[in-house]
């Protein structure tokens, strides 16, 4: 087949869901389909990040309101153009802000047009000008129950949604975990681990609230913190600054350490003694979860989103209420005292759920089932 995907954010700043594609993307490429790509905004696609694809355009997807009249039809042409001359049968997105436009291409040319939805936006409704591209779509997934309800709401059609959750890597599974407990201060420091974007409505400063409060009674302890700061302003001070204060009223300075972007994530993950994703917006479902667990390393989460879903029966205990920096802490104080043995059991015990839920081979080959890529 030939496929164009209609992407976001360019190569040099992926996040976890334009890494998840990109991913699909390599898979496609190997299966014999032609992959090309369209994305938005932001970085480019130099070197070896083109060698999935067929051919790449930047075209600006934004919907109408966002751009010119005359910006967006242009963006109609171009994208009906690009369609036709390299003989598209299925355009797959997970931006959501060109699914209008998708719809008219569509109508346009007669190409299939299918979303992967990994998130929900911060409102309760998307707006006419959305809702009327979503009822247009002719098959679609979402990561959770929890995020194909939105959409559903939304206008997307019901009978063509389904349900397939992100995957990751499953191949370190062969790895032992027998004696696998907690290291010892002797045995190098306890860490603690955030990994994302860091913007406020992820939360870092309440796991940093938390972590000062742990960091009391466990000694040679560290909160490691992967990702880069959003530059926007809230309220005229930016979130980095807001962070930057925090540490330092909590006389963390010593303590908290920023590693900038980390790709691949696995091997940073694998050091860790707990990732927590503290999360205050209605996370979809974060990728960095069920890398953690698939790494065999403990998490807790906010009980926010999708995540419920993935932390399920005996992993309900993972949770803890959003913004919640005392019952953060003391599930954080209770990982760090944990008898080996039960350590080694629960660290198995995620493993085992990521591999029977979230392996990537499933979840891409349901995916590509489920959006008619055959």
């Amino acid at each position: 087949m030939n496929i164009l995907i209609v992407e976001d954010i360019a190569s040099s700043k992926f996040g976890g869901a334009e890494r998840s594609m990109r991913s699909f993307c390599e898979r496609l490429a190997r299966e014999g389909h032609n992959v090309h790509l369209v994305f938005d905004r932001a970085g480019d696609y130099a070197g070896d990040q083109s060698a999935p694809y067929a051919s790449i355009s930047r075209v600006s997807t934004l919907p109408l309101r966002a751009q010119s009249l005359l910006s967006w039809t242009k963006s109609i042409w171009r994208l009906s153009r690009l369609c036709k001359l390299n003989g598209i049968d299925l355009v797959l997105t997970h931006v959501v802000h060109s699914v209008s436009m998708l719809r008219i291409v569509r109508s346009l040319t007669g190409v299939k047009i299918a979303a992967y939805f990994k998130w929900i936006c911060g409102t309760e409704t998307v707006g006419k000008q959305a809702s009327w591209g979503l009822k247009g779509f002719d098959g679609g997934a979402a990561v959770s129950q929890f995020v194909g309800d939105y959409w559903i709401r939304n206008g997307f059609p019901v009978g063509k949604m389904e349900i397939v959750p992100e995957g990751v890597e499953c191949d370190f599974l062969q790895t032992s975990t027998e004696n696998v407990g907690l290291r010892g201060q002797s045995e190098g420091p306890w860490n603690v681990c955030f990994a994302g974007r860091i913007v406020r409505e992820k939360g870092l400063h309440v796991l940093l609230d938390s972590f000062a409060e742990v960091s009391k009674y466990v000694g040679n302890s560290f909160c490691i913190i992967a990702g880069c700061f959003d530059n926007e302003n809230s309220n005229g001070e930016s979130y980095q600054t807001f962070v930057m204060r925090r540490i330092k009223e909590l006389a963390l300075g010593q303590r908290v350490r920023f590693v900038g972007y980390v790709d691949p994530l696995a091997p940073l993950l694998k050091d860790m003694d707990v990732v927590v994703i503290p999360s205050l917006c209605q996370d979809a479902q974060p990728l960095v979860l069920m890398q953690a667990m698939a790494e065999g390393v403990p998490v807790l989460a906010s009980r926010v989103g999708g995540i419920p879903e993935v932390l399920s029966g005996e992993l309900q205990e993972q949770m803890f209420e959003p913004g919640n920096a005392v019952e953060l802490s003391e599930k954080m104080l209770g990982i760090a005292k944990c008898p080996p043995q039960q350590l080694a059991t629960l660290k198995q015990h995620l493993r085992n759920h990521v591999a029977g839920n979230y392996s990537l081979e499933i979840s891409q080959r349901r995916l590509s089932i489920a959006v008619g890529i055959r």
